[in-house]
């Protein structure tokens, strides 16, 4: 056999410690029998082209002597195999046959990471005999693979969400190629972004409660965003440069990786724990406004902030306890890559290393199962089904605002009083706080505008998580992680893009930075406009109109 197929099968399959012990018959129990018609479509539910086993008789074979041109003959044959699966079936086939309907003939073929995937071609007599116990046990079977299935084709089980997910990476090749250096540009606009973003929210007069929370999720999305670029460079982009294995897998690169997995999640979830403080704030200033400066002030909110940054690390301690760098030895050529076919000379042993499941996590099912859900559950489903409720909370807020808007808009045009003797239009004193109340919608819609892209981002994750704890580690590694590089670059997006909504959607932002970032010489040119009280986003200001007090938040 050749050198590497040798290698790599050892590997996979080390010989046996000579310790198993083979178990009792069992006693008292009558065995599965079967009659003609089972055998037969059995036999007939081979694929066509199914391949022979080592002593050479093939599906094929069966399925053209048993064809109806074969006349008697057929139907002895057909006769004839159902005595020897009856046989086969009760256990009492000599010991002398087992090398060959136990034996296999092996293929290894190439996989695309330059390890192999055995194939074994087992005997099509005892596949036949495995037909038909499947066949009998499908239908006791079906209710409780169902919700599990991840590899049997069991009808309305979880392979064809497998096969589908594989199906649309096959489709989407080209985005793969280009993830890396997608990546690349999308953190360094928003590392700069980011960067702007804090330095502009954290001036004297951009302070307010709500821009400390905007200031808290642009350090977590900076700092994801700089812990992804070596990432993307090393893990996709140096591949595709001709970089051999052994110069990629490298310990210092592993720990590199072990270290972005838990960083990376601990600074996302903190991002999504701000994003929902954000969420609360802003409907406690929308719908109790005379109860934000005491609920909401800086000293609450930054006790929040710091909370966030704190708690979250402690959230991922499954995480930890989950991953460990694994040693691997393989077989590279000179050069140090994977042979590019099965048929070589020389080559060397490398230990290369990876991040793979811990010995804790691989021995213990409950530590993968408590990973998923507070992945799934607590980080992911939690937030975002907060955030869908207050949003929804917050367009209403918007639509009954604008709704009482119009109503006093239309009660005071026209009406006039004497004050003082002079006769003044009674609509001018709604006029400061009716635009104050547009400020704050304008405010408002702005973070919606952020917490519906938010959701748009994480929903999605947060439904394949609880898949994957509801149908196992299995499904999370086949289906989630197929699908890591597009919701990558979506999380990405989503923590990169809030500059552009805050210029675009905030006056007193886009104000304050044009103040900090313009020339100098361009000031005596354009001076910069500044914004009024009705403009001054950021400030939560208290008048009082005829002894009723008027509270109205401003970002």
């Amino acid at each position: 056999m050749r050198k590497r197929c040798r290698f790599y099968e050892k590997k996979k399959h080390p010989e046996a410690s000579g310790t198993a012990v083979k178990p009792n018959d069992p006693q008292g129990i009558e065995p599965l029998t079967v009659n003609e018609d089972q055998v037969k479509e059995a036999i007939f539910s081979f694929a066509s082209g199914s391949s022979s086993g080592i002593d050479g008789l093939s599906p094929q074979h069966l399925k053209d002597l048993l064809s109806l041109n074969n006349g008697e003959a057929a139907l002895q044959l057909l006769d004839s195999l159902t005595k020897l699966a009856n046989m086969m079936l009760s256990g009492k086939v000599c010991s002398e046959f087992a090398p060959y309907l136990g034996g296999a003939k092996l293929i290894a073929f190439n996989k695309m990471d330059g390890d192999i995937r055995p194939i074994a071609i087992g005997s099509t007599l005892r596949r036949l005999i495995s037909k038909l116990c499947c066949a009998y046990m499908t239908d006791d079977l079906t209710s409780q693979l169902i919700p599990k299935q991840l590899g049997f084709g069991v009808k309305g089980g979880a392979e064809a969400a497998i096969h589908g997910i594989r199906s649309f990476i096959r489709e989407n090749k080209v985005y793969f190629s280009i993830h890396g250096y997608l990546s690349i540009l999308v953190c360094t606009f928003g590392s700069v972004a980011n960067s702007l973003n804090i330095i502009v929210l954290t001036r004297r007069e951009m302070e307010s409660p709500t821009n400390a929370i905007l200031t808290g999720l642009a350090i977590a999305d900076l700092l994801v965003m700089i812990d992804y670029i070596p990432f993307a460079c090393i893990g996709y982009i140096l591949p595709q440069l001709n970089y051999s294995r052994e110069e990629q897998l490298t310990y210092s690169w592993s720990w590199y990786v072990l270290f972005h997995s838990i960083f990376a999640q601990i600074l996302h979830t903190t991002a999504i724990w701000l994003t929902v403080t954000l969420a609360i704030w802003r409907y406690i200033a929308v719908a109790h406004p005379q109860k934000n400066r005491l609920w909401c002030n800086m000293r609450t909110t930054k006790i929040a902030i710091f909370s966030s940054y704190l708690v979250c690390p402690f959230i991922a301690i499954p995480l930890y306890m989950s991953s460990s760098i694994k040693p691997t030895l393989e077989l590279l050529d000179d050069n140090g890559f994977p042979f590019k076919t099965n048929i070589t000379d020389g080559g060397r042993n490398v230990t290369l290393y990876r991040v793979g499941p811990s010995e804790l996590a691989i021995n213990n099912e409950s530590l993968n199962n408590a990973n998923l859900w507070i992945y799934s559950v607590a980080i992911k489903l939690i937030p975002c089904l907060a955030l869908t409720i207050l949003s929804l909370r917050l367009i209403f807020a918007l639509l009954e605002a604008k709704r009482r808007r119009k109503q006093l808009t239309g009660n005071s045009a026209g009406m006039k009083v004497i004050v003082n003797g002079k006769v003044v239009d009674k609509s001018t004193k709604h006029n400061k706080t009716l635009e104050k109340e547009k400020q704050t919608d304008r405010t408002t819609r702005m973070l919606l505008a952020v917490l519906l892209l938010f959701l748009t981002t994480e929903f999605p994750q947060g439904i394949l998580g609880l898949l994957s704890a509801l149908l196992g580690y299995n499904f999370f590694t086949q289906c989630y992680l197929k699908l890591g590089d597009f919701m990558d670059i979506l999380a990405l997006l989503n923590s990169a893009i809030n500059f552009i909504l805050y210029c675009s959607m905030s006056r007193q932002f886009r104000t304050t930075f044009t103040v900090l970032f313009r020339p100098k010489f361009i000031e005596k040119w354009m001076p910069v406009a500044q914004d009024d009280d009705e403009n001054n986003l950021g400030r939560t200001d208290i008048g009082k109109d005829n002894g009723h007090t008027t509270v109205v938040t401003q970002v």
